[in-house]
Order: structure tokens, then sequence, then C-alpha cells
């Protein structure tokens, strides 16, 4: 039989580490944390910790902060990660309770800070010009608007974070949120309804981590209506990299048509007059809209520096007090429109954003 002072032992050993885990950011402690106790004293109260959470089921709560990220967007992460998502209360320490996913947004507002959303597909040249020229009137009325990114399979992250949904939320949140800003942004108007396909096909298929296979999809389409008529689609396919652009972009409107590239560095505007009047072809009429790379930009190989422009628009609002431009609620858009499209995958079906508790 085992010597009961072993197991007094051994539960106080591995008590310790349940209920008061070291902290990683000082040095760790020698003694044991309910020192000044005998062992048996510690193994009893360790005991009533244990029938506590388990045989009565008494309330329990266990905050866990990952990662050494600092500023509006790691806070969030961690709200996100405390609240479920917005499925659990959030209790402050004045006894403040938030609830639901709109808490994050919320707390930005009350925050005398300036807080700025990292989405920096915009500051791209050719996506930056296309929206100037969409807000010059050129296309009239905007009806449609199409971004197709062709590439190659996800990179080696640190630790392989990027391998599955429950750390990035989807393919279509962590990878595509950019592009659904861009169609927030261009549309002008909420998105109401998304309709997607996609599934994980090809990548990924070989790899194993600690015996899980990844399940990140790395194809999809994905239809979203706005809520003024617009239309938007994502063609995405992350085992393409033989195309010869990665992103093609369009807007098409009452009155004209706009094309892009990424990479490329110009924009190609076609009124529906020129190319559609008798005897003439496809091509006929158009005209480029330069746009150029910053020549401030250290290093184009990294999204053509958009986030280093995005960087400085930041550095200059804070330094001028002046708005933000990009805000949570339109990061809160962004996200929701991906976390809304693979809810249509899943469930194979058109998926409101009402359903999101948003409008």
């Amino acid at each position: 039989m085992t010597d009961p002072k072993t197991i007094d032992g051994l539960l106080v050993q591995w008590g310790d580490r349940l209920f008061y885990p070291g902290n990683r950011t000082v040095k760790d402690r020698s003694d044991p944390k309910l020192r000044g106790r005998s062992i048996a004293q510690r193994a009893a109260r360790l005991r009533e910790r244990i029938a506590a959470t388990v045989e009565r089921r008494a309330p329990q709560v266990m905050v866990k902060v990952t990662g050494g990220g600092r500023g509006m967007k790691a806070i969030a992460a961690h709200f996100r990660y405390i609240s479920k998502n917005g499925r659990l209360d959030v209790e402050d320490d004045r006894g403040e309770v938030s609830q639901g996913r709109d808490a994050v947004r919320d707390l930005a507002e009350e925050r005398d800070a300036l807080t700025w959303m990292g989405l920096q597909y915009r500051y791209m040249p050719t996506p930056s010009v296309m929206v100037e020229q969409v807000r010059s009137g050129v296309c009239g009325t905007t009806r449609m608007i199409s971004i197709r990114e062709h590439r190659f399979p996800f990179l080696s992250k640190v630790g392989d974070w990027n391998r599955f949904n429950r750390n990035t939320g989807g393919t279509l949140v962590e990878k595509c949120c950019h592009f659904f800003d861009l169609m927030h942004l261009i549309a002008g108007a909420r998105p109401v309804r998304v309709l997607a396909s996609g599934a994980q096909d090809v990548n990924h298929l070989e790899e194993s981590y600690d015996g899980e296979v990844p399940d990140i999809l790395d194809n999809a389409f994905v239809i979203v209506e706005f809520a003024n008529g617009v239309r938007s689609m994502l063609d995405l396919c992350m085992f393409a990299e033989g195309g010869r652009f990665e992103q093609e972009l369009s807007v098409t409107g009452d009155s004209a048509k706009l094309e892009a590239t990424v990479p490329g560095d110009v924009v190609w505007v076609g009124p529906r007059a020129a190319a559609g009047s008798p005897g003439t072809r496809p091509g006929t009429g158009v005209t480029e809209v330069p746009a150029p790379l910053d020549p401030r930009v250290p290093y184009p190989e990294f999204h053509q520096g958009a986030s280093y422009m995005e960087h400085l628009a930041l550095l200059a609002a804070i330094r001028s007090g002046s708005a933000v431009d990009v805000t949570v609620e339109e990061g809160l858009w962004a996200v929701a429109m991906g976390a809304a499209a693979h809810r249509s995958i899943d469930e194979a079906r058109p998926v409101e954003l009402s359903e999101f508790g948003l409008s």
C-alpha cells in the first residue's frame, strides 16, 4: 500500500503547479507557496480546493493571458480569449460587467487614448489608388467588387500557430479580413449577408503537429451583399502560385470599370461608352492611372510597403491628435464577414450578419 505521506507529498507538488502556477516573468520561488504549514496541512487544503471544483462544482475563474503584445490589439485578443469570444461575461475590479461581442468595441470607445486597427491592405499602392478613383465618382454608382487572390500556401510561423482554426479563427478571418475591409471601404455600406463555399483540398494534409493534421481551408469563394445593393466576391486559392499575378481586383459601376493587380503600379479605368460603342473592342478607351510605390518605403517586398505606410499614418495621427484611419468598428465588421463566411461553409447556407448581433 502506498504511504499516505508520499501521497500527500505528490498532492502538494502537483497541486501547487495546478492552483498556484509560477509567474514566468519573475524568478521562480524555491519555497512552496503554502510554506509555513506541514505537508499534511497543505495536502488537506488542496483536497478542499479539489472538492470545491469537482464535487460541489463551485464557480471557478481561470484567467490566462498569453503573449507579450501590448496595445489595444493585444488587449482585444485577451478579452476575446477570456470571454470565449463574447459567450462569457467579463467583470472588472469595479464590479462592472461587459457582455457579448460588442464589449471590446465599447471599451475602445471609452478610451481616451487613440485606438487604431491594423488593416494594411488599403495602404497598398494599387488598392489605395483604386479607392481614390471610386471616391472621385469615375465609376458612377458602384455595383460590383471582385478580389482574386491566387497565391502560395501558408508559410511556417512560430509554433505553427497558423495551422489550426482554433488559433486563427479560420483562413477567411485571419488571412482575408484585409480583403473584407477593402470591400467594406469601397462599398460604402454595411455588409448584410454572406454566402461562401470552401474547403481544405490540397495544402498541409501531410503535416502533423502533436498527432493533429491541420484543418485550415486553402480555397474558397465568398459572396458578400451590402445594404446599398453592392455585391462583392472573394476568389481565394492558396495552391496557385503559378499564376501571373498574386491578386487581381476590379470595381464595376454603372459608368466605368476599374482594374488593378498586386503587385502592380497602375489602375486601369475603362468607361462603358468608350468600350461599348459600335466597332470598338474590349480595352478600347481604357486609361491608366499611376499607382507608384511611395519612395519612403524601405522594404517594398513586404506587402508593397503597406504596413510601413500605415504606421506612418498612425504616427501622424498620434502626433496631431487627428482621427484614426481604421477604427475598431471597421475591424469588427471585417472579422465578422470572415466569421460569417466560415459559418456559411460549415452550415451550407447564407448567413446574415445580424446573427452576430451586428446591424
